[in-house]
């Protein structure tokens, strides 16, 4: 039904990175682990933001039904990578709404930053060299498939830890958010310069109804495969 949540990973244990995000954003609550067979369903509450993390062969790995902490706060995966001085990444994928992101940081170099939204954006934000996985499974997937392969050539498996890792459920408020830099700043930027006028959403932008349920939204015309046209921007006039 389409990726509705971002992922954050370290290259630290999971008690590390939890630690860091308690410095960057305050607001977490540890519910302890999951329960034997309970799903692994990061979700937003009237309470907050229920999280999922973990560890899995000394890495840290987050779901995040937030999206605060995997992609829309990239100055966050940037200052975790420059301060613990390691390999740090996240990204995230909001397709009811066409929105995709990919950070990626070692020490205080950040290796790759992807940012677009279909429904706001002409074109999309990017900086350093794409992932070697991008020729063969483009970022931007209805279903995540390149954003969690570009993860995975990393090193880091999501799947894997999914399937075999340590899980906690973690509350997040979101009351206290990470502050914005300079990855911030350069997105803003590119939004103001390449924003679509309002009333005048690209004829190329569709919304499918998936064949599993929900309705995720597109502009690539390969992606349409996942689903039916059930609606197109109006005749511009």
């Amino acid at each position: 039904m389409g990726m509705h949540h971002g992922v954050l990973v370290a290259d630290l244990p999971w008690p590390k990175l939890y630690a860091e995000l308690q410095h960057q954003a305050a607001d977490f609550r540890d519910l302890g682990p999951l329960a034997p067979n309970e799903p692994l369903e990061p979700e937003a509450r009237d309470d907050g933001f229920l999280l999922i993390g973990g560890e899995l062969e000394g890495r840290a790995y987050l779901l995040d039904s937030s999206f605060l902490l995997s992609g829309m706060a990239p100055d966050l995966i940037a200052d975790i990578a420059a301060t613990d001085r390691t390999l740090v990444a996240a990204c995230l994928a909001e397709t009811v709404s066409g929105i995709f992101a990919l950070v990626t940081a070692r020490g205080p170099e950040v290796l790759r930053h992807h940012f677009n939204s279909h429904t706001e954006l002409t074109r999309a934000y990017d900086r350093g060299e794409p992932m070697p996985t991008e020729g063969r499974l483009p970022l931007e997937d209805l279903d995540g498939i390149g954003l969690l392969a570009a993860l995975e050539q990393l090193g880091f498996a999501v799947s894997g830890w999914e399937r075999g890792g340590s899980h906690r459920k973690i509350l997040f408020s979101a009351d206290r958010l990470p502050q914005s830099g300079e990855l911030a700043a350069a997105v803003a930027s590119h939004q103001a310069s390449f924003a679509i006028p309002e009333g005048r959403q690209p004829s190329e932008v569709v919304t499918l109804e998936r064949r599993d349920g929900g309705f995720d939204i597109t502009k690539s015309p390969q992606l349409r495969r996942f689903g039916k046209v059930v609606s197109r921007p109006a005749a511009r006039d």
